[in-house]
């Protein structure tokens, strides 16, 4: 095994836990109350801290933004609010909430220190209708592509980027891609295409795809960008009968997929090193 570090998930429920590389030892590190509680949208704030979404059916308001210290285990509240991204080189938060005038959803940003006082960057989009007629929610994390650029999912239901420095959004004329990770290596944004359910890997300059076809059916992505890994988790049938679900790590450059972790769900993670 290549990797050296931790691969820091959650179940998408109330639990987190801490993957060790190359030992491939478990540890859980956060266990919250029973109750209709899940956790996503891990966002890594330095080596020892991360932020994601809370949220909480029986609670008002129902998402909240919380930080947690890996090292102390300790928990606490930052704001209401979903789908928290950080940004380290400007330390800054993206996230959505509900605007205070309009009560409309927002994509929001808000330096670290004054995460109560942010600034509008766009609407956010509302669930897409598939070809069956059922709703498909496209709203999602912002995904850093540069320390100073994220990309999102617009109110039209296109790709947007948006510069925090000059505070502007420009259009880069994508469909039809949800935004899952940065590939650094490359400099290609892997994208989800929910009308054929397929990931792909895109230049935002060129336009030029690339399918991956290899990943059918990946969730959970985190992206190693030392190694030009994938790490994500993928359901699959177990004597035919149940799913289970287990970890994978992929190498983009042997194109070798292996299983390193088994009867594991990961809905989001983030790499440690």
């Amino acid at each position: 095994m290549e990797l050296s570090g931790r691969l820091i998930y959650t179940n998408g429920g109330t639990y987190l836990y801490a993957l060790y590389f190359p030992s491939l030892k478990q540890e859980l590190i956060h266990e919250s109350p029973p109750g209709n509680i899940s956790i996503n949208s891990i966002s890594k704030m330095d080596a020892n801290n991360v932020i994601f979404e809370h949220c909480d059916a029986l609670r008002k308001p129902n998402c909240l933004i919380m930080a947690f210290d890996i090292n102390t285990r300790t928990l606490r509240t930052l704001r209401q609010g979903r789908l928290p991204t950080y940004m380290s080189g400007s330390q800054s938060i993206f996230f959505y909430d509900l605007s205070e005038n309009t009560h409309e959803e927002w994509l929001l940003i808000a330096n670290r220190k004054a995460i109560n006082s942010p600034g509008k960057v766009a609407k956010a989009p509302m669930p897409k209708v598939l070809s069956n007629g059922l709703p498909y929610e496209i709203k999602t994390s912002v995904v850093e592509i540069s320390p100073d650029e994220v990309v999102f999912i617009g109110e039209d239901q296109q790709l947007w980027m948006y510069q925090i420095s000059q505070s502007r959004v420009v259009a880069t004329g994508i469909k039809n891609c949800l935004p899952r990770v940065w590939r650094n290596r490359t400099a290609q944004l892997i994208c989800y295409d929910w009308d054929s359910d397929e990931l792909y890997q895109i230049d935002l300059q060129t336009k030029q795809k690339e399918q991956l076809s290899q990943l059918k059916r990946a969730h959970g992505l985190v992206y190693v960008p030392s190694k030009d890994m994938l790490i994500f988790g993928l359901t699959s049938l177990h004597l035919m009968r149940e799913e289970r679900e287990d970890i994978f790590v992929y190498n983009f450059q042997d194109g070798k997929k292996s299983k390193v972790f088994s009867n594991a769900f990961t809905s989001s993670g983030v790499w440690v090193e």
